[in-house]
C-alpha cells in the first residue's frame, strides 16, 4: 500500500484495514498466516502506528507484523522505532534482518534530505540491533528470521556479485548470532 500525501492517512488507515481484513479472512479460511512488512519512504506503514491501527481488529494469527527494524529506525530515527515497536510487538511474527547508515551527498532514497540511506554490513548499521533482539526476546516473539541482503545496486555500500553476497551474509549471521547470544544469553 503506497502512501497518498499530506491530508490522507486517516482515510487510508480505514481503506487499508477494510482491505487487511478481506486478506484475514482469506488466509483464515486457507490457514495461512500473513505478515504485514513495514517499508520506510512512501510506503504505508513506514511509521508502523498505522500498522497497528490497520491490524487493530485483525486476529495476530491471521495478520501479524512482518517487522524490518532497519525501515523502522530509517522511519523512527532515535527513540521513535522503539515507540512503534512498543505498540506492534505483540503481533511480530516474522523478522526482517538487514541494516543502513546515513550517507551524505548520495542521492535517490530520501528524497530531498540532505542524507540518503545506503544498506551496508550488520556490523556497520544504525540499527541498534541488540535491543531490538533483547526486547523481542522478552515478548517471546520465536517467528522465523529472514536475512534481506540487499547489497546490489545503487543503494548498497557497495554492488557485490553473488559470491560476495554469500561471503557477507555469511558474516552477518554470524554478527547477528552474536548479537542474540549477548543479549537474550541464546546459544547458538
Amino acid at each position: 500500500f503506497m502512501y497518498r500525501g499530506f491530508g490522507t492517512i486517516a482515510a487510508q488507515r480505514r481503506e487499508v484495514a477494510a482491505r487487511l481484513r478481506d486478506i484475514a479472512a482469506m488466509n483464515r479460511a486457507l490457514g495461512m498466516h500473513g505478515g504485514f512488512h513495514n517499508h520506510s519512504d512512501d510506503y504505508f506503514g513506514a511509521n508502523l502506528a498505522d500498522a497497528d491501527a490497520a491490524l487493530a481488529d485483525i486476529d495476530r494469527r491471521d495478520i501479524g507484523i512482518y517487522l524490518d527494524p532497519c525501515h523502522a529506525v530509517i522511519e523512527g530515527g532515535s527513540q521513535g522505532w522503539l515507540m512503534a515497536l512498543d505498540l506492534v510487538a505483540p503481533r511480530v511474527s516474522m523478522l526482517a534482518v538487514k541494516d543502513f547508515r546515513w550517507v551524505a551527498g548520495k542521492g535517490g532514497y530520501a528524497g530531498g534530505r540532505c542524507n540518503s540511506v545506503e544498506f551496508c554490513p550488520l556490523a556497520d548499521g544504525n540499527t541498534p540491533w541488540p535491543a531490538v533482539l533483547s526486547i523481542l526476546g522478552r515478548t517471546g516473539f520465536d517467528g522465523p528470521v529472514s536475512f534481506h541482503s540487499e547489497y546490489q545496486g545503487s543503494a548498497s555500500f557497495r554492488d557485490l556479485d553473488f559470491d560476495a553476497v554469500a561471503t557477507q551474509t555469511s558474516a552477518d549471521l554470524r554478527v547477528f548470532n552474536d548479537w542474540l547470544r549477548d543479549s537474550q544469553g541464546v546459544q547458538r
